[in-house]
């Protein structure tokens, strides 16, 4: 039984790695898109996202009561609203800063964020996080400062408000995620995302061209196919049999792939000061992963039943 187990969880794993990889050179396909304006390129992508996972959502929703999809409905609203925000904040922020790598890693500071947030809604601060906090906060300054572009601009300041409604949403999806069918949930807030940017697109920066689709059809089709529909799909799958901490720290390493596709398909270069602020960033994301005492005894517990 408990090999068995041993498999699923190492399948999901891998299965987790392939999707850090795919949003790891969503980064490239962000930053090369810039013939379309940020709101066009989220509605197409997300758009391209709904269409694949349509047929998942609706085998799940025959299957569903009509108040369990009333349910996931008002939940892909709240999740997608803000999942809108991240992804208009992160689009803009890869064409401003031109740099997949160090928007990689500036985007995965959701992870520190989210324990930050938690302070407000009543969880105890805990010394790893203080680390890790700490330990950003130095990397960010070697990366963005130092390393990376030199300058502190508004491409940055946008990823990292992206990061932060990022962090938002995954407390939202955690709260609401034992209680709606999570394909729907998936696909409902894809939808919302894609309805969000078209609404928003004729008002900034204008709706998509012919021209700007064409020298964009690729970063498209992959940020929509992969990123979008098959990657939100692999973490769903993956989280099922992986616990939520090395869980969380598989995923966070699209950062980590974000740099190496910059600088194998973008040619990007970082001096070493960028360099060791993504490692002291990535130690970071794994150090605010480690779990309390209570949380061990828990694990444990939880482990001693099943």
């Amino acid at each position: 039984m408990q090999q068995h187990q041993r498999k699923n969880e190492i399948k999901g794993a891998l299965i987790l790695l392939l999707a850090a990889i795919i949003w790891g050179l969503a980064f490239v396909a962000q930053v090369s898109g810039s013939s379309l304006p940020p709101l066009s390129f989220n509605a197409i992508r997300f758009t391209i996202g709904a269409i694949i996972l349509l047929p998942v959502a609706i085998i799940t929703t025959k299957k569903q009561h009509l108040h369990d999809t009333k349910r996931a409905i008002k939940a892909s609203a709240i999740c997608g609203f803000v999942l809108f925000i991240a992804m208009t904040c992160q689009q803009y922020g890869c064409i401003l800063s031109r740099n997949a790598g160090e928007s990689g890693f500036l985007a995965s500071l959701s992870i520190i964020f989210v324990p930050l947030i938690g302070i407000f809604l009543g969880k105890r601060l805990r010394l790893p996080i203080i680390i890790a906090v700490v330990l950003s906060v130095l990397g960010l300054y070697l990366l963005v400062f130092i390393g990376g572009t030199g300058t502190w601009d508004m491409g940055d300041a946008l990823l990292l408000i992206a990061a932060f409604a990022m962090a938002i949403q995954s407390i939202v999806i955690a709260r609401v995620a034992g209680s709606v069918d999570p394909m729907q949930l998936s696909f409902g807030q894809i939808v919302m995302v894609a309805l969000l940017s078209w609404i928003g697109a004729p008002f900034l920066g204008g709706l998509p061209t012919v021209a700007g689709i064409h020298y964009a059809v690729g970063q498209l089709l992959y940020t929509g196919i992969l990123s979008t529909g098959v990657a939100y799909t692999l973490q769903i799958i993956g989280q099922k049999t992986v616990d939520p901490a090395p869980a969380t720290i598989i995923m966070c390493l699209q950062s980590l792939f974000s740099v190496i596709a910059g600088a194998i398909l973008l040619h990007e270069m970082m001096n070493w000061n960028g360099y060791i602020g993504c490692l002291l960033m990535l130690i970071g994301s794994f150090v605010a992963e480690i779990p309390s005492r209570t949380e061990k005894k828990q694990q444990a517990i939880t482990s001693h039943i099943e």
